[in-house]
């Protein structure tokens, strides 16, 4: 009898591990301090394992990351496959690669959203944040470019402390290239980011702060704004903030942002270093009742014992706390970065 496949709202794949900037902020875990690069990934790898993956599931939505996927040459061969099993896709970029022939084809193809960082109207914060000069003017450019050509662009922006102060006017240089949404994701540690941490992690005042100014300013100026990296409650209110979108982890795994590589690995997020099962080997129902993966909700972080915003907001980003050695059972590092209390008023 042939089992029925998995249901997945979502899953990410790591197309490409290279990439031509050398981001702060950036996540991957082989970038962490010892984090051991997974090597590069071939076609016949990639197509092995999505074959495998869409006989175990039916996939609602695919992203495609990185790494830099424009860097992988048979990408658009990829996206077809993806598209031809029925699932809409996603695309994430540094804005650094691919020709307009190469956009021309993935917009051809059915690629739905474009995701392009743009951290500051300020080249010099841009380029400093990315690790590489030009990077700002490269990706301008591709957004401008994807969208003459009729593409979805959600610009990123990655809020740091170096570009809080043009916060304001990076928001509205955007709303001026009329792209789709916004996406602003305070620095969430991990990956080459650990290293860079003191450098980027605004206060506590600076991140309230700077979520009061982009409440004002989108209310204002009728701009669509998300806040996507999960984040402790007692940091991030978002009843403080009531017109910013926020996104928070949910207890079921199926829901979480399940990250897919070449070797078949799953992890519970792309920012997770610890891999959860391989879909060579395993099925999703035996990978998603392990005990790895049961272990994320047995028990709140001793911080966050007799918190009634607990269920909520589930502790922020566990998978940073993983990957800066703690477990899966960690409370978000962000808390004691920056110094959050626990909110005694919501002690139960």
């Amino acid at each position: 009898m042939k089992k029925d496949k998995t249901a997945l709202p979502h899953i990410s794949f790591e197309t490409e591990t290279r990439c031509n900037l050398q981001c702060r902020y950036c996540y991957n875990i082989w970038k962490m301090p010892g984090g051991e690069f997974p090597g590069e990934v071939t076609y016949r790898k990639a197509k092995k394992v999505l074959k495998k993956l869409y006989r175990r599931a039916k996939v609602d939505h695919f992203t495609f990351t990185g790494g830099e996927p424009l860097l992988f040459d048979r990408l658009a061969e990829l996206v077809l496959f993806v598209r031809l099993k029925g699932s809409t896709v996603t695309l994430i970029s540094n804005g650094n690669a691919g020709t307009e022939a190469d956009f021309k084809m993935l917009i051809k193809l059915g690629v739905g959203l474009f995701e392009f960082p743009f951290h500051s109207i300020d080249p010099e914060i841009h380029d400093r944040m990315a690790g590489v000069e030009g990077a700002h003017e490269k990706s301008k450019a591709t957004i401008d470019m994807v969208q003459r050509l009729g593409g979805r662009v959600v610009a990123v922006i990655v809020l740091t402390k170096h570009n809080i102060p043009t916060l304001k006017e990076t928001l509205l240089r955007l709303k001026e290239m009329k792209v789709a949404s916004i996406m602003l994701n305070r620095f969430n540690i991990g990956g080459a980011g650990i290293q860079w941490a003191e450098d980027l992690m605004p206060s506590l005042q600076e991140l309230r702060d700077a979520f009061a100014l982009v409440e004002k300013t989108i209310v204002e100026h009728k701009i669509s704004l998300t806040s996507n990296v999960c984040t402790p409650i007692c940091v991030l209110n978002p009843k403080d903030y009531p017109h910013i979108g926020f996104g928070h982890c949910s207890s079921d795994p199926k829901l979480k942002p399940i990250t897919l590589d070449h070797h078949g690995n799953i992890r519970l997020c792309n920012h997770s270093p610890v891999y959860a099962g391989n879909i060579m080997e395993n099925s999703f129902e035996e990978i998603f009742s392990n005990d790895y993966v049961k272990s994320w909700d047995e028990k709140e972080p001793e911080f966050c014992t007799g918190c009634a915003l607990y269920a909520d907001c589930f502790a922020g980003c566990r998978a940073a706390a993983e990957q800066m050695g703690r477990t899966i059972r960690g409370a978000d590092p962000v808390l004691e970065m920056v110094g959050a209390e626990r909110p005694v008023e919501y002690l139960i």
